[in-house]
């Protein structure tokens, strides 16, 4: 964003942020930095994004491995998952759940929405991830402080290492 002032044009510079870990929770942080003008990189060691909400194919079949289904408590996530079910990327999972003690079946009443991705889960986290900057098949080995920022140190050559921010979002194993 430019701004004039007088003769002189002052440009707004965002910081560079590199974002390790491209499931949901990495998806979701760079996809709000980006829409608010930051330069993001996201990461992952992954063949694609998802993380625990990727779908598997092995031959002729495909199988979400991870995550069955989300539910949603945050009205800032809702958005999305309301703009996926619009495109058919998403709907809700209509479930009957049960509860099976000892031999004994009890049906259960929750009236918690609960939501899968179509035709997998794998569909939500690519809808986040459509034009973001990733690097997959990368592994972060260690991020370590430098003059101006964070230093990315992975096997892989990058084509940054270096960046202002860097924000983890892995599971902790």
């Amino acid at each position: 964003r430019m701004q004039r002032f007088g003769e002189t044009t002052m440009i707004e510079v965002r910081p560079s942020v590199a974002v390790v870990g491209a499931g949901l929770a990495g998806l979701t942080a760079a996809r709000l930095l980006h829409e608010r003008g930051y330069p993001v990189t996201l990461f992952d060691k992954g063949r694609g994004p998802g993380g625990r909400t990727t779908t598997r194919r092995e031959g002729d079949y495909s199988f979400d491995h991870g995550c069955q289904y989300l539910t949603v408590r945050d009205d800032r996530f809702h958005r999305y998952m309301e703009l996926w079910a619009e495109a058919g990327a998403a709907s809700p999972w209509r479930v009957r759940l049960a509860n099976c003690q000892e031999g004994v079946v009890t049906p259960l009443v929750d009236d918690t929405p609960r939501w899968v991705g179509v035709p997998g889960m794998s569909a939500m986290a690519k809808r986040l991830a459509d034009g973001l900057d990733m690097e997959l098949g990368v592994l972060i080995r260690a991020v370590r402080p430098a003059t101006s920022g964070w230093v990315l140190a992975s096997e892989q050559p990058l084509a940054v290492e270096e960046y202002e921010i860097v924000i983890v979002a892995t599971p902790p194993d």
